[in-house]
């Protein structure tokens, strides 16, 4: 799977204001590392366009941005759930053993014996943990906790992730 060159930073949620100000969802570990960014990138039908931010500020997972050239709360509106981007190159480093969300998208998801568990479509930004979801071979979708009990190796240069089902199925279980 080819490295993305743009990572997803923040999700528009509404307008905040009258003067185009944007309230946005940040996906980063650390929103308050995004208030730095000279530029981000709006992506439409697949080409980046960049677009100043004159003013951005953190309040916990939530963005304030003001975007060059987005004036008026209709700007903003139509900008509803599209994502902000940076290039890799200006993103922040990673811990070792950590990956961005978009290296991990599209990866073959298998136990620690081989067996296949499917594709990595989404990751959901929960708070407590994100959640992986899981395409299956015959087309079921599967939510795994990405706690350390369960995805045992994420090796996303080798597009695999290494999970252990035996939670999932005690849990499936207990439910019975």
């Amino acid at each position: 799977m080819p490295i993305a060159e743009y990572l997803v930073v923040a999700q528009v949620a509404r307008p905040h204001g009258v003067r185009g100000e944007i309230k946005a969802r940040s996906w980063s570990d650390d929103a308050g590392r995004l208030e730095q960014i000279a530029e981000v990138f709006l992506s439409d039908n697949g080409k980046y366009k960049p677009v100043a931010v004159e003013d951005c500020r953190a309040r916990g997972d939530t963005l304030y941005y003001k975007l060059q050239g987005i004036n008026t709360p209709e700007a903003v509106d139509a900008l509803r759930e599209q994502y902000l981007y940076v290039k890799r190159a200006d993103a922040a480093p990673l811990e070792p053993g950590a990956f961005y969300i978009a290296d991990l998208i599209g990866c073959r998801v298998v136990t620690a014996d081989g067996a296949e568990v499917g594709v990595l479509k989404d990751v959901q930004r929960t708070g407590a943990n994100d959640i992986y979801e899981v395409k299956t071979p015959d087309g079921k979708t599967v939510f795994l906790p990405a706690i350390k009990q369960v995805v045992l190796k994420a090796e996303p240069a080798n597009d695999i992730i290494t999970v252990d089902m035996a939670l999932i199925a005690a849990v499936e279980e207990l439910k019975g």
